[in-house]
Formats: structure tokens, sequence, C-alpha cells
């Protein structure tokens, strides 16, 4: 099974700070294969269920489990060599903005967890900026305090912006975001590349466990009912390609192993 935060760990040695988000991204999907090389990894997978926009980071597929991975690297301004290489991050700001944007990746990576037995849901912020694992000092209410990541809180349940949100701060964020699962934040330390406030980076890492093989899959195309282990033939199929649509990936493992697909569900093709 997938451990991120011993892939963190493994990772944060030689990789202590990232040029980007795309950069992090490519960085931790080769540290994963590197730790599991028998993995089939996607970036930017778009399962047949999500919509339009709805593109997984990384996707990882093994013999018998499946992970979504949702990322984001939120920066603070820093100029720091490393090694042979230098850094120049900018002051990326906006954090009410990103907490919302986490938030989704979380709503994301649970939908997915959800719909698929056997496939976990992971969302990771990595950052270098402490406004997000602080809690703020002042009681003031703000427009996205349903979105506050800092240490010790929980997320759950219906999170949307305040009623004193600008439409130019939630346009295109205005979905409000339903979780089912609980989920204390906690943030673990990754690198520190320099002395001062944007050398320290930290990070937090958000998991939906994956649902049983026997729980509801209707959303996918198999059901507790079916005569056969729900959880095995959807990472099965994941497994085996993970570009097919849906009903093509439960074709082709019934093929294999004497099942039809019919209306979205298995059917027995033997006599």
């Amino acid at each position: 099974m997938l451990d991120l935060v011993a892939t963190m760990t493994g990772l944060a040695g030689p990789r202590p700070v990232f040029a980007s988000e795309a950069d992090f991204q490519h960085a931790l999907a080769w540290e994963i294969q590197r730790v599991h090389p028998s993995a089939r990894i996607r970036l930017e997978f778009r399962p047949a269920y999500l919509d339009r926009r709805g593109y997984l980071d990384i996707w990882v597929a093994d013999v018998d489990w499946a992970a979504a991975i949702e990322l984001k690297y939120f920066t603070r301004a820093l100029d720091k060599v490393v090694g042979d290489e230098r850094f120049e991050l900018l002051n990326q700001g906006a954090q009410d903005i990103c907490r919302y944007d986490f938030v989704r990746d979380v709503a994301r990576v649970e939908a997915v967890a959800r719909r698929t037995p056997g496939v976990s849901g992971y969302a990771l912020a990595l950052t270098n900026d402490s406004s997000y694992w602080r809690e703020p000092q002042y009681q003031r209410p703000t427009i996205d305090a349903a979105f506050r990541l800092h240490e010790g809180r929980t997320l759950t349940g219906l999170l949307g912006w305040s009623s004193d949100a600008a439409p130019g701060t939630t346009r295109g964020r205005t979905e409000v975001h339903a979780l089912t699962g609980s989920y204390p934040l906690h943030w673990r330390d990754y690198s520190r590349v320099t002395d001062g406030p944007a050398g320290t980076f930290q990070y937090l890492l958000v998991e939906v466990p994956a649902a049983s093989g026997n729980g509801d899959a209707s959303g996918v195309g198999v059901h507790a009912a079916d005569p056969v282990e729900s959880g095995d033939s959807v990472v099965e199929a994941l497994h085996r390609d993970p570009t097919m649509d849906f009903d093509d990936r439960f074709r082709r493992t019934g093929d294999d192993d004497g099942w039809t697909v019919d209306n979205r569900r298995l059917r027995s093709s033997l006599p």
C-alpha cells in the first residue's frame, strides 16, 4: 500500500525545495515509482466519471490497490541556491483562494475514493508560508473561515465562502463542498533550506481511506450484490489499463474471467 508520509520523507533529502508545482508533481511521482516499481503511474489522469475539469494530479495503480492524489505547492518569496540549482520562488499570496482550492482537492479525492472501492484518496499541500499552518491570532470573521487549514482544525461537512465574499474572489470557485468524512489536520516538517520565515517547508496530508469492496460501488458499475468481489475487480481493471473508460475496463476484466457487461454490471457468461 502507499505510505505518502514515508514517501515525502524519502523525497525531502534529495529534493528539499521545488521550482514549481509541476516540478513537485513529477518528483513525487518518480519517488512513488521508485518505492513501488510494479505500480503504474499516470499524471493528469481523468476518471471517466469526473467532470471535464476533473483531472487527478497523480494516479497510482498496483496489483491490489490504487490511489488518487491531488497536490498543491503554495509558496512564499524565496531566493536560494540548493546544491547546483537556484530556486526563485514567488510570493503567491491569495491564501483564501489557495485554501479553497485545497478543500476542493479533498472533496475530489473523497468522491473518487467513495465511488471506487479499493481506491484511496490523498490531498497534499506543501508550503513555506506559515500562514497556512498557524492558527490566526485574531477572532474577527473572514470570508474563507470554512477553508482554514491550520494545525488542529478538522475539515468536515458543508464548506463554503461567507456571504461577504466578493464576486471577484469567488469567480470560478462558487461551489459549496460537502465532505462526508471528518479530517483532522496535522502539518509535518518537510525541509529547512535556510534561516528566516520562508526557509521552512511543511506539508499537510489528508487521507481518504479506501472503501470496502463490499460497499456501494453503484457509481462505477459493480454492486455489492454481484457475485464477484467488487473492489478486486475494480482495482485489477484499473491496473491493467488506466486509459480505458469504465465500460471498457469492466468489459475487458469480464472477458478475462468469464463475465460480461450488462447495463454497466458484470454478469456471468459461463454456462
